[in-house]
């Protein structure tokens, strides 16, 4: 075989451009056999090959995955212990780097629009619920308004949960404005009798006279209203108050 040869003691080696060393032996093994063994080792590193070159054509590829492929090719085709043109292996893989290189930038150019738009939904959001917050009380429509601010925090939970992350300062900008908003929005009853009637126009709680001894009933009147249940609720408040 033209890169490689055994010598009278079954050791293998493989011939490169600066010369020739070893890369193991095959006891009990024919020449043929041996060289066979190392060949078939060198195709394995040739596959390797091929499938990253597909794989850089896939489009979910990450972007980690181009940077580890090729590294781990690169380490695959130095001093690897193959018969084999060795030099075209190395060849190959390099021919690949320019390609993995245009890859990344592509992938990463996909993943800023993704978090650039991302930005842009969360950002028109969080402006949305500091103009309803900003709105006059005397003109605050409390019960549709109520329903749309808990719509854009569902809303928000959502786009948490989705695979596109935002950088850390802006996540934190936005949610400290949002937060704010939800506060500066937030309605509580001042009249404990008069606290379910208002939580049906978007009150989230009460702060009253008498809730240190009847919290706990105040607790599961507003649970059962958020929850739906306005049945409960309403007897809960007539035992209450009537």
């Amino acid at each position: 075989m033209a890169f490689g040869r055994v010598d009278d003691e079954g050791v293998v080696y493989v011939r490169t451009p600066d010369g020739e060393r070893t890369v193991g032996s095959y006891p009990g093994a024919s020449p043929a056999e041996a060289l066979a063994y190392y060949a078939r080792k060198y195709d394995e590193i040739g596959a390797q090959i091929e499938l990253f070159a597909q794989r850089l054509t896939a489009a979910d590829v990450p972007v980690s995955e181009v940077d580890t492929g090729l590294a781990r090719l690169r380490a695959a085709v130095t001093e690897p212990n193959v018969v084999g043109d060795i030099a075209a292996l190395n060849g190959r893989v390099e021919a690949l780097a320019p390609v993995a290189a245009a890859r990344r930038a592509e992938v990463e150019a996909v993943r800023k629009a993704a978090r650039d738009q991302a930005r842009e939904r969360r950002t028109a959001l969080v402006d949305e619920a500091e103009q309803i917050a900003a709105t006059p009380v005397e003109t605050m429509q409390w019960r549709s308004t109520s329903q749309r601010m808990k719509d854009i925090f569902e809303q928000w939970q959502l786009d948490q949960k989705s695979d596109v992350r935002l950088d850390r300062t802006s996540q934190d900008e936005l949610w400290k404005r949002f937060s704010h908003a939800r506060t500066a929005f937030d309605l509580y009853s001042g009249d404990d009798s008069y606290t379910l009637p208002l939580l049906a126009v978007g009150a989230v709680g009460v702060v009253g006279t008498s809730t240190h001894w009847t919290g706990p009933w105040f607790q599961k009147m507003i649970a059962a209203f958020e929850s739906g249940d306005a049945v409960l609720a309403r007897a809960i408040n007539a035992q209450l108050y009537f």
